[in-house]
């Protein structure tokens, strides 16, 4: 029985991967070899997530992992890919390709007169702010609120979002808009990448998404997750990039980076988001 228990522990410690290994990669386009940026990589079902960077290179810590664990690849508008740890060559330069989907957007007709719109979500600031942290803390860090209630008998035309403090000289943020259904989070309503570049400082950020023709019913999810920054800053507080709270309260939604699992909270002070919907 000793000699038993022995060489099961002998294999469950070869098994576990090395304190601070970490596999370095590119994630590109399998068809056109272009470089994604920006892309998603991190261990599936721990804390432990990356985005890479504009050249779609990455440096992932594994430490803490097992020869079982898979990793995820993921990038809106491309398949899922799902890499086993123990299929790769972890000291070698990993080179992940992802398939892109191909997607039917229905056109939208423009006329020549203005479309009237309606706002659903949170249109109005409390003077507060959240803050995103230091760029080398904060980058893939997440946050957004439930939208509930959003009429489908007319597309979304944006999405809106407001700024409070911005010390860079240029930031870029991932938007993702998703069906919210009973506590889930269902498939991205986005048919591609969506990255929004700003320099704005205390002002409003919108999204023009009318080429998507998208209509959904009900409510959803929308977040921002900080990828990007251009500049320099002295600062390392919170501050450096915040967003506005609105008044009344909310569902919101935070994902630290790093994070695995993102975490919902009711009754919150809400985050200044909304969506505009055309209403004629």
């Amino acid at each position: 029985m000793n000699k038993r228990c022995l060489l099961v522990g002998t294999l469950l410690a070869s098994s576990a991967i090395g304190f601070g290994q970490t596999i370095k990669g590119t994630v590109k386009d399998m068809e056109t070899q272009e470089p994604l940026r920006y892309a998603t990589v991190s261990v599936i079902g721990r804390n432990q997530r990356v985005v890479s960077g504009s050249d779609g290179t990455f440096a992932l810590d594994i430490s803490r992992t097992t020869l079982s664990d898979s990793i995820t690849v993921s990038y809106i508008g491309y398949q899922k890919a799902v890499y086993a740890l123990g299929d790769l060559n972890l000291h070698g330069n990993q080179r992940f390709q992802l398939h892109p989907l191909v997607y039917s957007i229905e056109p939208v007709v423009v006329t020549a007169r203005a479309r009237k719109t309606r706002a659903i979500g949170y249109t109005k600031p409390d003077g507060r702010r959240t803050g995103w942290g230091d760029f080398s803390s904060g980058r893939g860090r997440m946050r957004g609120m439930v939208i509930r209630d959003v009429d489908c008998s007319n597309p979304i035309k944006s999405f809106v979002f407001r700024i409070r403090n911005n010390e860079w000289d240029s930031v870029a943020f991932r938007l993702e808009l998703s069906p919210f259904e009973d506590g889930k989070q269902g498939a991205s309503l986005l048919p591609e990448h969506i990255i929004v570049h700003t320099g704005a400082k205390n002002r409003w950020v919108t999204v023009d998404l009318t080429r998507y023709g998208i209509s959904h019913c009900g409510d959803l999810l929308a977040t921002l997750e900080w990828v990007d920054a251009w500049g320099s800053t002295t600062a390392e507080s919170s501050n450096v990039l915040t967003l506005a709270m609105a008044k009344g309260t909310g569902t919101v939604f935070t994902k630290e980076a790093g994070e695995y699992h993102g975490k919902l909270e009711d009754a919150q002070l809400p985050v200044a988001m909304y969506v505009e919907v055309f209403s004629d």
